[in-house]
């Protein structure tokens, strides 16, 4: 079966189209081309404003995962994809997940148990500084080391070219075959999208991509 999991609410880089209104339109949009399933939000609190807060509180009942802190760019780029300075201790970064994911549960009003790191980029320190906190499941894709996922189902993974990207570029990959071929066997899928990326191309590539499988094919996502 296929889950959904969706990145970057409520926007990364600032960019003018990347709108609560235009949220509000994926979000309509892709609960339709999923038979009105629960999909996973990674929500980034420090981008987060008042409104945005509400409508994930009043409008979605979406599963929210914490996507990172801040998703400060210019950050992540210079740590190369880490959320986290190298010169921070364990307990620093687990103080500062405490802080932001304590906001965030009590903002959204519901239970916050899936963190997400930007970028899929995890590190040793986040990964311990994780394992005493209430989120207990972490996502990771295309980036993340694959030493980290060894020997442990904290992970809920997602990987190119058939299970993350861009509708546009997974229909022509021949991701619509691939995954209704898993999904025809029962086997478990986590399909990854981004907001901002549907948005940029515009959403009747969604509607184009999620238009080939049957609604039963998806299932909530439960965490």
């Amino acid at each position: 079966m296929i889950r959904v999991r969706v990145d970057d609410f409520p926007q990364t880089k600032g960019e003018p189209q990347h709108t609560l209104q235009a949220y509000r339109e994926f979000h309509r949009c892709l609960s339709e081309c999923i038979g009105g399933k629960r999909y996973l939000l990674g929500v980034i609190p420090g981008r987060c404003t008042v409104d945005d807060l509400l409508f994930l509180r009043n409008e979605t009942d979406c599963v929210i995962g914490m996507h990172g802190t801040d998703h400060d760019e210019a950050r992540l780029t210079r740590n190369s994809g880490n959320q986290f300075e190298s010169y921070m201790t364990m307990d620093q970064i687990r103080q500062q997940l405490k802080e932001h994911h304590t906001a965030l549960q009590e903002a959204v009003g519901r239970k916050v148990q899936v963190y997400m790191p930007p970028r899929n980029v995890i590190d040793g320190r986040t990964y311990s500084a994780l394992l005493d906190s209430p989120m207990t499941q972490i996502t990771s894709g295309p980036e993340t080391n694959p030493i980290m996922r060894r020997g442990t189902n904290r992970f809920i993974h997602s990987e190119p070219p058939y299970e993350y990207g861009r509708t546009d570029e997974l229909w022509k990959n021949g991701a619509v075959s691939k995954l209704s071929g898993k999904a025809e066997v029962g086997e478990d899928v986590v399909l990854t999208l981004h907001w901002t990326w549907e948005t940029n191309i515009g959403l009747e590539h969604m509607r184009r991509f999620f238009g080939f499988f049957p609604p039963g094919y998806f299932m909530d996502f439960d965490a």
